[in-house]
């Protein structure tokens, strides 16, 4: 019995039908905006956020500056289109629900992914399979940000390019790396794991694929209006740092440009640390490529997280998933970071406007458990044993 109860609970059809729980429930949150937003203060999301402010733009311009990467403007511009099929004017209740069909096919297909990555890092160890449930398609982060931004879109292709790498297909892996960086940044952050042990060529190709498959997307707006396309990574890079970290503080005392120089410096480290802790070990066949998306995709992305200039809450989404791979992973660093991530969110406009010692103390407890999952990702060895511990 207990077998086939845990046969059940790791099929796909389950995980995907539970993902797409999480999600209906994300879209209550953004449907029902107004009731929330006067009884707790939170923040109805982007899509309302666009609609409200680039509603009358998107249906007058084909381009036009707006503080989105491309990648997100196009998937924008295609659920306005789509929205006015079905209604003459853009009004929000079709226009959301729109968005949410496209970015919930996005949510689905990453959710089949990661359990397909899954079965690959983790063949043959059946007792950490439940970890996709905890780490992703139940983390209050999940439930509450999946439709809260255009961050599925962007993890769906990063996980895509993990997957195809895993399969040894590496210029589908390249192809969907690209395409995710013109959605998003951070896929970019992983790069130096799809390059690891290759042979300088087929790096070089590599990156060339990438790179090709980015410019093919970006290309068009590029030479259409190249002050819009440049504005929001200009936007995003001359922002003052967010009240979330050291970056603030660094911004406060030595002034923007060490500031600006705090990620790099971090992820630097970080990169170096992962060559040399791959270096070592580069013989054991625990180092696998499989191994290396487990041991080192983690760190490389909460370096940006905890040092970048911005820190927005529904970041979180992007490192997720690779919470399944990593072991040891605390619980209790996980939810110090999830609740007072989500409640922030949640009570934004009132009790954090309201109450600024309440807000700092949140941000200070996600901030240090931030740190202590990037130092467990970091400092830990995979682990089969362990990992049926955790």
């Amino acid at each position: 019995m207990k077998k086939r109860f845990t046969a059940l609970l790791h099929s796909p059809v389950l995980v995907v039908c539970g993902c797409l729980a999480s999600m209906v429930v994300s879209y209550c949150f953004r449907f029902f905006y107004w009731p929330l937003f006067y009884a707790l203060g939170t923040y109805p999301g982007d899509i309302w956020y666009v609609h409200m402010n680039y509603g009358g733009f998107l249906q007058e311009h084909f381009f036009f500056r707006v503080e989105y990467p491309i990648g997100i403007f196009m998937l924008i511009k295609l659920a306005t289109g789509l929205t006015l099929l079905f209604s003459e004017n853009l009004q929000y209740e079709t226009f959301l629900a729109t968005n949410a069909v496209i970015l919930g096919a996005f949510g689905l297909g990453a959710t089949f992914l990661l359990w397909r990555i899954q079965n690959l890092t983790m063949h043959g160890q059946q007792r950490v399979k439940w970890r996709i449930w905890v780490f992703w398609v139940l983390a209050p982060s999940f439930i509450f940000y999946s439709l809260l931004n255009f961050d599925l879109p962007a993890v769906f292709l990063c996980l895509l390019a993990v997957y195809f790498h895993l399969q040894r297909n590496e210029d589908l892996s390249a192809v969907s790396l690209g395409l995710g960086t013109a959605v998003k940044f951070f896929p970019l952050l992983l790069l130096p794991l799809f390059l690891f042990d290759k042979k300088i060529r087929d790096s070089v190709r590599y990156c060339v694929v990438a790179g090709v498959s980015w410019l093919l997307v970006n290309l068009p707006f590029m030479l259409l209006d190249f002050e819009a396309w440049l504005f929001p990574y200009l936007w995003q890079a001359t922002r003052e740092p967010t009240k979330d970290g050291v970056c603030y503080l660094i911004y406060h005392v030595f002034g923007d440009t060490a500031a600006s120089l705090f990620f790099p410096t971090l992820y630097a480290l970080t990169l170096l640390y992962v060559s040399r802790h791959r270096t070592e070990r580069g013989a054991q066949s625990l180092l696998s490529k499989r191994m290396r998306i487990a041991c080192f995709s983690v760190p490389l992305l909460t370096s940006f997280l905890l040092a970048n200039r911005i820190f927005s809450p529904q970041y979180i989404l992007w490192v997720l998933p690779f919470f399944v791979f990593t072991s040891p992973l605390s619980f209790v660093s996980f939810y110090l970071f999830e609740i007072p991530n989500v409640t922030h969110t949640l009570f934004l406009f009132k009790y954090m406007a309201d109450y600024p010692l309440l807000s700092l103390t949140l941000r200070a407890i996600r901030y240090l458990s931030l740190i202590s999952i990037y130092l467990q990702a970091l400092l830990s060895r995979w682990d089969g044993r362990k990992a049926n511990l955790h």
